[in-house]
């Protein structure tokens, strides 16, 4: 599929077209609120105010490990991570049963994790699918987590990923992650993004005690002074990955802090871009993702859609950096991509409504009218 370009002028004329209908449809005006923005942006993408059909549906969880859990920074060891992976590939994971609900394909993909390959590249559900770069990243507290040809393979691994779904027909991607310690890059990037300090990002991740808390801000910190001591490249200076554009600088940081899930993670995102799909963010991890995403490649956030609130201490700020806007909050951090799937079938009963209710006119109701000035950004 040909790489599809964000033309702003035609987005808007959609988002006022896709408005206009929904002002058409027998309900308070903008009394779905974030739901009606929802089905604009998903009009948009496809490129046509008709309703859309996000009926073809994946969940594509990334599995990588990380050389920081060196640092104890983890109350579990690097083993869980492929433990974990198999278990969702063989749909035993809290993911599987909100994907069974939602109506949504589960597939695992291993960029990363400390383990021998897997033995069948084949995008393929019911198992892991191999497309391992290294065993797992350095130590990010000391060196380079990527080399930044690692971290390319990485990001382009979520591109051909993206690019493999839609060939398939799906018109809608969760973001998920497995990797034992990935709150440490996490917080890692979410710091070198947005210039926070290491306090002011690291959460306590799957609950470490107060000693292992500071022994993760301490890991956090000594890379964050690392990272901001290196020289970096020039702002404007790209280098294109799978033909996309990306920002030389963003990818420096990805590399020197990421983690290669994360990576992979903000290629999807950047795939939901070129091939034209929405793409939906989990939560912190995947939040983190996007916003890399995001730095890489500003146009692609038009292609996400942000899906709860995490209770992360940086969530707010990442949410008003994307200016995009969680309607689930629920005080979740499960991970693995569940909290975006838990949006499909929200998104299904929004678009019911768009795509089967009549009008005012059919209803025989005098149809509401906006106020002198009142329009909707779109």
């Amino acid at each position: 599929m040909n790489r599809i370009s964000w033309d702003e002028k035609r987005w808007k004329e959609i988002g006022r077209e896709a408005k206009a209908r929904w002002d058409q449809i027998p309900h308070p005006l903008d009394s779905l609120g974030a739901f009606e923005t929802a089905v604009v942006r998903l009009c948009q993408i496809q490129g046509s105010p008709e309703p859309p059909d996000i009926s073809r549906r994946a969940s594509v969880v990334f599995a990588a490990d990380h050389g920081v859990v060196a640092e104890g920074v983890t109350q579990t060891g690097q083993d869980v991570t492929r433990l974990v992976a198999e278990e969702l590939a063989g749909g035993n994971g809290v993911l599987n049963r909100f994907a069974g609900v939602a109506g949504s394909d589960v597939y695992v993909v291993d960029v990363g994790m400390n383990c021998e390959a897997y033995p069948d590249r084949t995008l393929g559900t019911g198992r892991v699918t191999d497309r391992k770069i290294r065993r797992g990243t350095r130590d990010l507290a000391n060196e380079a987590a990527m080399t930044e040809e690692e971290c390319i393979r990485a990001v382009a691994a979520g591109i051909g990923v993206c690019g493999e779904l839609a060939d398939r027909g799906y018109r809608i991607l969760t973001a998920g992650e497995m990797g034992i310690g990935n709150t440490t890059p996490t917080a890692v990037l979410a710091a070198s993004f947005l210039g926070m300090t290491a306090g002011a990002v690291t959460g306590r991740g799957a609950g470490l005690n107060e000693e292992g808390y500071r022994r993760k801000v301490g890991a956090v910190n000594r890379a964050l002074v690392r990272i901001r001591a290196e020289k970096r490249p020039p702002e404007e200076q790209t280098v294109e990955i799978e033909g996309i554009p990306v920002n030389v600088r963003a990818l420096a940081v990805l590399s020197e802090g990421g983690g290669l899930e994360l990576a992979a993670m903000a290629g999807l995102y950047l795939g939901g871009m070129k091939y034209g799909l929405a793409v939906v963010i989990d939560g912190i991890i995947s939040s983190v993702s996007a916003l890399a995403a995001s730095r890489l490649c500003p146009e692609a956030v038009h292609w996400m859609f942000a899906s709860h609130a995490s209770s992360e201490p940086v969530a707010l700020r990442i949410e008003e950096e994307l200016h995009l806007s969680p309607v689930i909050r629920a005080g979740m951090h499960q991970g693995e991509g569940t909290g975006a799937v838990m949006l499909l079938p929200l998104l299904d009963m929004a678009l019911a409504v768009y795509r089967e209710m009549g009008s005012f006119e059919s209803f025989g109701i005098e149809a509401y009218r906006r106020m002198d000035g009142e329009e909707e950004e779109t």
